[in-house]
Parts: C-alpha cells; structure tokens; sequence
C-alpha cells in the first residue's frame, strides 16, 4: 500500500471513531438523565392551536334585559354625579356661613355673655333667661305663632293688634334690628313676677332696658309688655 492511500485510510478510520464515539455520548447523557429524573427527556412540542368558541347569540329577553341595565347604569352615573355636586354645594354653603357668623363676631365686638340675635334659639319658657331668648329668636325669625307664645295672655292681644295695622313686614322689619343683648341681671319676687335687666347695645352698657315676666299656672314664664 501506498503512503498515500495509508494516510487516506487512518483518517477514515478516526471519522468513523469519532462518530461512533459522540453517538455513545448521546445515549450515555439520555440514560442519566432517566436515571436522575425516573422520566424520559422532554421533547419540544409545538403548542395545540385551538378555534377559539363561536359566539352564541343574545335572544330578544337577554337583549332586553342588556339594554336595560345600560341605562341603568347610565342614569346612576348621572345621578351620582348630581350627588357629588349637590355635596360640594352643600360643603360651599356650610363654609360660608361659619365665614359669616365668625366675620360678625370679629367685627362686632361684644361684652362676655351677649347673645347676638342670630346665634339664639327656640329654648322654650322654663326661665325668664329662656323665655327672653325665645323672644328674641321669635322676633328674629318672623315667627308670629312663636311670638304670642312667648307673651302673656294680655300682651299677645295688644301685641296682635299692633301688627294688624302695621302690618307685620312693617312690624318685623323695625322689630327686627335688634342685634342682640346681654342680661345683667334677673330679679324673681315671690309672688310669680319677675323683672329682667337687659342691655341691647353692645357699644353702651349705659343704657339698660328692663323686662316684666310673669310665671303662669303651667310653671312657665311670659313676658309681660
């Protein structure tokens, strides 16, 4: 043989080895991988593709029933808007009036313990202190009914008859300047009367108005005018 030829045929025989070889390795790393996992190694598989279901279709009731909560839903967006803006209002107006009533008091400067008209109440009649911011209250709001109830018997009809020919805008719009008072002092006799000491005028403690009341039979305490 050839040297040539010699040559030919070791490099084939190494090829061959070699291939023999790698085809070894393959099935030697196939059995670890069983042996360490007690499963076969995992092909690659291309993933399914499946039709996506086809739509069935709404009958005429579910349509109905769709259509009628959109609106629903539709006129309850509307109406929660609505709320959300009357809040807003509501919030605007209640931070208004605290702005208000705390400007007032700034700019008038009161004595300790004067009630300014519009802080007073409807308190009823229990005390002379009771029955004169009741009045005040009454006089303040217009209320006429609340008036008659805060004077006696007497001064309610001399009272009703003054406002029938005045007119009770004409009353109400005099009486109604009050801007307030402080009661100085409160003097009860035994005898069911009483004489109160107010001051009206915030700017002059000078000047004091005096109040007759009366307590009447069901223990409450009228104003006597």
């Amino acid at each position: 043989m050839k040297p040539h030829q010699v040559t030919t045929f070791v490099s084939g025989l190494v090829f061959v080895g070699l291939i023999a070889a790698l085809g070894m390795r393959q099935r030697q790393i196939g059995a670890l991988q069983i042996g360490a996992t007690g499963q076969a190694p995992v092909q690659d598989v291309a993933p399914v593709t499946r039709p996506a279901p086809a739509e069935v279709p709404l009958t005429d009731s579910e349509l109905r029933d769709l259509l009628s909560l959109r609106r629903d839903v539709a006129r309850l967006r509307q109406d929660k808007s609505k709320l959300e803006a009357l809040q807003a209002e509501n919030t605007r107006l209640r931070t208004a009036i605290t702005n208000a009533a705390t400007s007032e008091a700034k700019r008038v400067a009161v004595p300790e313990g004067y009630l300014i008209a519009n802080r007073a109440q409807f308190v009823g009649f229990a005390t002379p202190q009771d029955a004169l911011q009741s009045f005040l209250w009454s006089i303040r709001n217009r209320d006429t009914n609340a008036l008659f109830q805060v004077l006696t018997p007497a001064s309610a009809t001399m009272l009703a008859e003054v406002i029938a020919r005045q007119g009770p805008d004409d009353f109400f719009k005099g009486a109604s300047k009050m801007p307030g008072f402080l009661i100085r002092s409160v003097q009860e006799n035994g005898d069911g009367k009483a004489f109160a000491e107010i001051q009206i005028d915030p700017h002059n403690p000078s000047r004091v108005e005096k109040f007759r009341l009366e307590h009447d039979d069901k223990g409450m305490w009228r104003l006597e005018m």
